[in-house]
């Protein structure tokens, strides 16, 4: 994984969407603290020092969640908090993340499946 080519496309991103200032500014901010899963910065700081003064999950949604849809560049996450994916060990650290999540989110819905099930609803 090139990290020069991610660097690039995270400035080229920056480039072409300069009037969306909060995930600009979020990702600058990325690029000078935050490359790589030993930089993982906490959302709360990340937030706080881009001037985005609104809920946590505002945030998830309005700037993390649509720079995660793109393409030439990864926001990973991790325990710690938000980093830029710079390397194969970057994106497995955010893979586990994941997994984690899913397998608790799994654990839940095979718990109302059986709770439901005792009551004679199969959903």
């Amino acid at each position: 994984m090139p990290r020069e080519r991610i660097l690039s496309a995270v400035n080229e991103w920056i480039t072409a969407n300069d009037n969306d200032v909060f995930k600009v500014d979020f990702l600058r901010y990325l690029l000078e603290h935050a490359i790589g899963k030993g930089n993982a910065v906490p959302t709360e700081t990340i937030m706080e020092n881009i001037g985005f003064n609104k809920r946590t999950a505002d945030f998830q949604q309005e700037i993390l969640a649509p720079l995660k849809r793109e393409r030439g560049f990864f926001v990973g996450s991790c325990t710690r908090g938000i980093f830029l994916v710079a390397s194969i060990e970057d994106a497995k650290e955010t893979a586990a993340f994941y997994q984690s999540r899913i397998d608790a989110e799994t654990f839940h819905l095979n718990n109302l499946r059986e709770v439901m099930m005792q009551y004679n609803c199969q959903i």
